[in-house]
C-alpha cells in the first residue's frame, strides 16, 4: 500500500514537473500550472495594468508564460517592444489552428504569414495601394468626405453610441482603394458586415483565443469557447469578399484597373502558369480580410478610444483643442499638411 502510494506520488510529481518544465534560460514569470497555465495570476480585467505594472516591476521587461503546451514571452515597455519589432529574428509569425482556419489551411495574407511569401505580398500590397491614394494627398479628399458625414451624423443624433461611430468612415476610405466602392452610412449590407467583424472580435478569437491553446475546446465546447461564433463570422466575411472578387472578374478591364482587387486579379493572370506563384484567389480573400479587419476594427476602435479618453479627461481635451486652435484655427478643417506644423 505504502509502495503504491509512493509510486503514484512520484508519478504525479514527474508528470507535473514535465508539464511545467521551462526551456533553458527561460525568462522569469508567474507560477503556472499544468493545463491552466498562470490563470490564477492573470486578472479577468485590466490585464495590461498587471502586465505593464506588477509583472514589469517583479520580473523585468521580459516575462515568461505558458498556456497549455504553448510557451509565450511577453515584452513590457516601449523601448523593449521597439527593439524586438526591429530585429529580424522576431519577424516570423506563429502557426495556430485558427490562423489556418481563417486562411484555408495555409499561410496567406500579410498578418500571419512570413518569409519570402510575406515579403512579396506586402511589397505588392503597399505599392499598389499607394497607386490608389494610400498615404498620398489624393487620399485626403476621401477622408474629408467621411469626416463631414461623421460630423453630420453626430450633429443630427445628438446622443449616440461611441462604439462603432467611426467604423463606416474608416472602412469607406479603405474600401475605395481596395474595391473602388463607397457605402452610405445606412447601407444594410455594410452594417451587416460590420456587425460580423465586431462579433468576430467580441468572440475572443481573432487570434485563436482559448481554442488556440486548447484545440480540444472546439470539439467539446465550441459555443462556450467562442469558436462557433468566430467561425460563422469568419465564413460570412470570406463569402463577402469572394462575392466582391467575383463581381470584379465579370467587369474587369485589365488595361485600366479600377482598384486594388483589379490589379491583384491581373497579377494572378500574369503568374497563373508559375507553380510557385503567391497570387491566388484564396490569397486575395485573406488579404482583403486582413485589410478589412485592420481598417474596420482596429482603427475605428482606436479613434473611439481617443474620443472617450478625452471625454473622461477634460484636461486632455482642452490641450488638444488648444493645439488645434493654435495650428489650424476655427475657420477650417485640419488637413494632412498640418501634421508637420
Amino acid at each position: 500500500m505504502i509502495v503504491t502510494l509512493v509510486l503514484w506520488t512520484l508519478f504525479f510529481y514527474l508528470l507535473y514537473s514535465w508539464l511545467t518544465m521551462k526551456p533553458k534560460n527561460y525568462p522569469p514569470g508567474p507560477l503556472h500550472f499544468p493545463v491552466i497555465g498562470p490563470a490564477f495570476s492573470v486578472p479577468r480585467k485590466l490585464v495590461h495594468i498587471t502586465l505593464a505594472g506588477e509583472w514589469l516591476q517583479k520580473y523585468g521587461p521580459v516575462v515568461g508564460l505558458a498556456f497549455g503546451s504553448r510557451k509565450i514571452i511577453a515584452i513590457c515597455g516601449a523601448r523593449e517592444v521597439l527593439e524586438v519589432l526591429q530585429r529580424e529574428e522576431f519577424q516570423a509569425r506563429p502557426t495556430s489552428m485558427f490562423f489556418k482556419e481563417r486562411s484555408f489551411g495555409k499561410r496567406l495574407g500579410v498578418f500571419f504569414s512570413d518569409g519570402p511569401f510575406w515579403v512579396e505580398q506586402r511589397r505588392f500590397t503597399l505599392r499598389n495601394l499607394r497607386d490608389f491614394g494610400f498615404g498620398k494627398q489624393s487620399m485626403e479628399g476621401f477622408i474629408m468626405e467621411e469626416v463631414e458625414d461623421t460630423i453630420k451624423e453626430v450633429t443630427q443624433k445628438g446622443v449616440l453610441q461611441v462604439n462603432g461611430l467611426f467604423s463606416v468612415a474608416t472602412l469607406n476610405v479603405l474600401w475605395r482603394m481596395i474595391a473602388g466602392s463607397h457605402y452610405s452610412r445606412n447601407d444594410e449590407e455594410l452594417l451587416t458586415l460590420l456587425e460580423k467583424v465586431s462579433r468576430f472580435f467580441r468572440s475572443g478569437n481573432p487570434s485563436g483565443g482559448l481554442v488556440n491553446f486548447f484545440p480540444i475546446l472546439k470539439t467539446i465546447a465550441p459555443v462556450l469557447s467562442g469558436h462557433t461564433e468566430a467561425k460563422e463570422s469568419l465564413l460570412d466575411m470570406q463569402n463577402y469578399f469572394r462575392k466582391s472578387i467575383w463581381e470584379h472578374k465579370k467587369t474587369i478591364d485589365k488595361n485600366n484597373p479600377r482598384d486594388f482587387i483589379d490589379v491583384y486579379l491581373r497579377e494572378m493572370e500574369v503568374q497563373r502558369n508559375k507553380p510557385d506563384t503567391t497570387f491566388t484567389e484564396e490569397g486575395l480573400i485573406v488579404l482583403c480580410l486582413d485589410l478589412f479587419s485592420a481598417g474596420g476594427e482596429t482603427l475605428s476602435s482606436s479613434l473611439a478610444f481617443s474620443l472617450l479618453y478625452m471625454i473622461l479627461n477634460p484636461n486632455v481635451q482642452k490641450a488638444v483643442q488648444k493645439e488645434l486652435d493654435q495650428v489650424v484655427g476655427r475657420d477650417r478643417r485640419p488637413t494632412l499638411a498640418d501634421r508637420g506644423r
